[in-house]
């Protein structure tokens, strides 16, 4: 079976045809309904938020007794102890806190941002032959999502080391100074409580109710006189945009699980301190 990400090429790939200069129009039809059917597998088999199930869990609740362990012991006393990070990150919590944070705050609407106007834009690329030929929000949709997800990635990736996979360092890597376990703490909290607001299921029934959708347009495109029912540019805005959220799903994907692997990691070098400490 193929990827996630071979998928997505595929899907950019078969965009990339649809704009050459010397595109046969008769073969619209067949051109069209193989972007539906790319669509169609990249949000069931590739899809990228099958196996998430929306719960993270909050950090132990015993954080301020841990701040009054670590407050006990002189800051310079403990940064060569054993600390744990998501493998290749080579930044400080709070640092690598302040790039995730925004990005959970943004990918907690997925579903009204994203998922809602995408099922409208398909459900009316259906039933409203004038729309499925003319230019509308989508277009300026699909560049802002893309800007902003570019936004999120460049900040997260500044704190990863190139080639590193490492999950082993030290506090006096990940923490700066005692004061700043509260703000990490408050941040990572927050994080999991942005996640944690996406309703999954609510997420997957929605990507349901767009494939069902996708198969009626399949359907459409293969009845007589479908030639002219569509038009290139409504097969290329339905490209532009499927891949755009493929492309959000993924990265809220990501986000989820960074957001569950940084908590992890947190946890494991509580327990390292509290291991050294006491």
């Amino acid at each position: 079976m193929k990827t996630h990400d071979e998928m997505l090429d595929e899907l950019k790939q078969l965009r990339a045809e649809l704009s050459q200069e010397a595109f046969d129009l008769s073969k619209l039809t067949g051109a069209f309904k193989k972007i539906a059917d790319k669509v169609k597998d990249l949000f069931t088999v590739g899809s990228s938020i099958a196996n998430i199930d929306g719960k993270i869990g909050m950090l132990p609740k015993d954080q301020t007794k841990f701040i009054k362990l670590v407050n006990s012991m002189p800051y310079p006393s403990i940064i060569k102890v054993e600390a744990f990070v998501p493998g290749g990150m080579n930044a400080t919590y709070l640092h690598y806190l302040e790039a995730l944070l925004p990005a959970t705050e943004h990918y907690k609407k997925i579903q009204p941002q994203v998922m809602d106007p995408y099922n409208q834009y398909l459900g009316r690329l259906l039933s409203d032959r004038k729309f499925s030929k003319s230019a509308g929000d989508d277009k300026r949709l699909v560049n802002d999502l893309a800007r902003g997800r570019q936004h999120y990635m460049d900040a997260m990736a500044k704190c990863f080391g190139r080639n590193l996979i490492t999950t082993n360092t030290t506090i006096g890597a990940v923490i700066s100074r005692h004061a700043d376990w509260a703000t990490v703490f408050t941040k990572l909290n927050a994080a999991i409580s942005n996640m944690e607001q996406v309703k999954i299921s609510d997420l997957k029934n929605t990507l349901h109710q767009c494939t069902e959708i996708i198969e009626l347009i399949i359907k459409e495109l293969q009845s007589p006189g479908a030639d002219k029912a569509f038009s290139q540019e409504a097969a290329a805005r339905m490209s532009d945009y499927s891949y755009e959220v493929a492309k959000e799903l993924e990265m809220y994907s990501l986000t989820y699980y960074r957001v569950l692997s940084l908590k992890g990691a947190i946890e494991l070098t509580m327990g390292s301190i509290r291991e050294n400490l006491t």
